[in-house]
């Protein structure tokens, strides 16, 4: 492969998902706590049920004149999966995953939100112009992994689970208020002042 410009992001977006995850890892790790494990069962059940839906209904069909970067990263069993596209399925339901607890908080990261965009739509150009997924492929990995992204957050946002979901907590501006004391001023029945500190 020559080291230039296309070639690089053609290989971070089909390294995306390995990458997504291992920085989710670290970042779970380095916080303390279970996000990415909520996360990662998520994917496992998505692709579990997209494998069996596809096997099913036939959808699974091997594409001809398939380039060998396709299978750069070969997973067991879902690499063979051509139709729907994995890497469509995979940004589709993180990016939905992500991005519905800020809009259930009000608090969206725009540069998240283009940046998933920006992601699904190079991986989709060079899954097309490799011949990784035809468009159908694409688009089906998009809806199911839109699908199963919302649906997996919904399972844990009525489960109680909404401080593990990433971007979950209600985002504060940390102002706090404390009191200062406070002075009294009072006149008896004579008009005497007096004065009171609380």
């Amino acid at each position: 492969m020559e080291l230039n410009i296309n070639n690089i992001i053609q290989l971070l977006t089909i390294l995306s998902s390995t990458l997504i995850i291992s920085f989710l890892t670290l970042l779970s790790i380095f916080n303390q706590d279970i996000k990415v494990l909520l996360y990662i069962s998520g994917l496992v059940v998505t692709y579990i049920s997209v494998f069996i839906i596809t096997r099913t209904t036939g959808f699974n069909i091997p594409l001809e004149q398939r380039s060998s970067i396709c299978d750069f990263m070969d997973i067991p069993g879902i690499a063979k999966m051509y139709e729907p596209s994995v890497n469509s399925l995979f940004i589709a339901f993180t990016a939905t995953y992500m991005i519905i607890p800020m809009m259930f908080n009000n608090n969206i990261n725009i540069m998240m939100v283009i940046f998933f965009v920006v992601l699904f739509v190079l991986d989709a150009y060079y899954r097309l112009v490799n011949k990784c997924n035809k468009g159908l492929g694409i688009g089906t990995g998009l809806i199911l992994g839109i699908l199963f992204g919302f649906v997996w957050f919904y399972i844990l946002q009525l489960n109680n689970f909404s401080q593990v979901l990433y971007f979950g907590e209600v985002m504060s501006n940390n102002v706090v208020c404390s009191s200062k004391q406070a002075e009294f001023v009072c006149f008896d029945k004579d008009n005497n002042q007096i004065n009171f500190s609380n």
